[in-house]
């Protein structure tokens, strides 16, 4: 408060709306029996795991590319076509995550017999495994005949970036939206604040 006013920017900013009769709200000039609240936002300095979504996180980091976030699969295979065609979303990123979950290694080129057409190509990146360790990812790359790299606990900024890079064609391919439901949204970037009339 200043000089018994709301303060700018603060917990009871007055573009949340008012909890006193000689205050108007800011964003839509009411008064406390007319304005509902209007919801604020606190914008994190590093994103954090969401403790409800991290084995779908982990599903969608077994989707895709751990360095160039494209999809492991594409239209040349026949089990993933047929994945494609499930109405269900959550069918479809079943099986979908059920062949992409095996590929180890980012395809570089594939090529169809049938039409001779190329997919798009891939970076051919060795996959890590990935864990749950309590409640951090633990991005695991050991793989047979190849040196031994450490594992090492994958930062939620690190997802992010990975999540963000995912194109809309691949988003839609898994069975998320584009629109609605987009990968990235699983992490917390932003804490809201209720206004003041709903608080306790």
């Amino acid at each position: 408060m200043e000089q018994g006013k709301p303060k700018l920017g603060g917990l009871l900013d007055p573009h949340m709306g008012t909890v006193d009769r000689d205050i108007r709200c800011m964003s839509c000039s009411g008064k406390m029996a007319d304005c509902p609240g209007h919801f604020g936002n606190i914008k994190l300095v590093k994103p954090m795991y969401h403790v409800s979504f991290i084995n779908a996180i982990i599903k969608v980091l077994q989707c895709v590319c751990f360095h160039c976030s494209k999809l492991k699969a594409d239209d040349n295979n026949n089990a993933f076509r047929r994945a494609k065609k499930f109405k269900n979303p959550k069918n479809r990123f079943r099986e979908v995550h059920t062949i992409c979950k095996k590929e180890m290694i980012c395809p570089v080129h594939t090529e169809s017999a049938e039409t001779n057409e190329v997919s798009r190509n891939g970076c051919g990146g060795v996959q890590p495994n990935y864990k749950k360790d309590g409640l951090q990812i633990v991005a695991d790359f050991k793989t047979k005949g190849a040196n031994d790299q450490p594992s090492k606990p994958l930062t939620p900024e690190k997802v992010l970036q990975i999540f963000k890079l995912i194109s809309d064609e691949d988003i839609e391919a898994m069975g998320f939206s584009t629109l609605y439901a987009r990968p990235e949204w699983m992490l917390i970037t932003q804490v809201p604040v209720p206004p003041p009339p709903v608080r306790p």
